[in-house]
C-alpha cells in the first residue's frame, strides 16, 4: 500500500470468505494506492434477497452492478472485517460484485486451481478494466 504498509491479501480474503454474503473474493492492494479493494463473487441467494428489500430489479449481474447492491455489499464487507479484527488498512474501500459467475469462480474459467485456490495473475488480467476503475 502507498502508506508503506504490508497487506496480507490472503488473510484479508480468508476473513471475508465468512461473510453469508461472498461465495468467493479476492484483494488487490499495490503501492500504488492508499487501501486495497475486493473483487467478490456474490452468493446468488443473499443478493436477490437485499434487492427484493430495496426494489432492485433484474438479472444478477444487474442487480450486482446497483450502487444500492454495491453500497451493502461494502457494508457487509466493513462488518466482517471488524468482527475479524483486521486492521483499519486491511479493510477494503471499494468493491466490485462479478454477478457473471452464478456458480462462482470454477477450476474450468482458469481464475482458480482444481484446488480452488485463487489464480492472482489471471484474476488481474481478467479484472484489469475493474481494477484500473476501481483505483482510479
Amino acid at each position: 500500500m502507498r502508506h508503506g504498509e504490508y497487506v496480507a491479501l490472503g488473510k484479508v480474503e480468508a476473513a471475508l470468505k465468512t461473510s453469508a454474503a461472498i461465495a468467493n473474493v479476492v484483494i488487490y492492494g499495490s503501492g500504488a494506492i492508499l487501501m486495497p479493494i475486493a473483487i467478490a463473487c456474490p452468493v446468488e441467494k443473499v443478493v436477490r434477497e437485499w434487492a427484493d428489500e430495496i426494489g432492485v430489479k433484474g438479472d444478477l449481474v444487474e442487480i450486482c452492478n446497483d450502487e444500492k447492491i454495491v453500497k451493502k455489499m461494502m457494508e457487509e464487507i466493513q462488518a466482517t472485517a471488524k468482527s475479524a479484527c483486521l486492521s483499519k488498512l486491511e479493510i477494503p474501500n471499494k468493491v466490485h460484485i462479478d454477478g457473471s459467475f452464478e456458480a462462482g469462480w470454477l477450476p474450468d474459467t482458469g481464475l482458480v486451481t482444481d484446488a480452488f485456490k485463487l489464480k492472482r495473475k489471471q484474476l488481474n488480467e481478467h479484472y484489469a478494466d475493474v481494477i484500473a476503475r476501481l483505483t482510479a
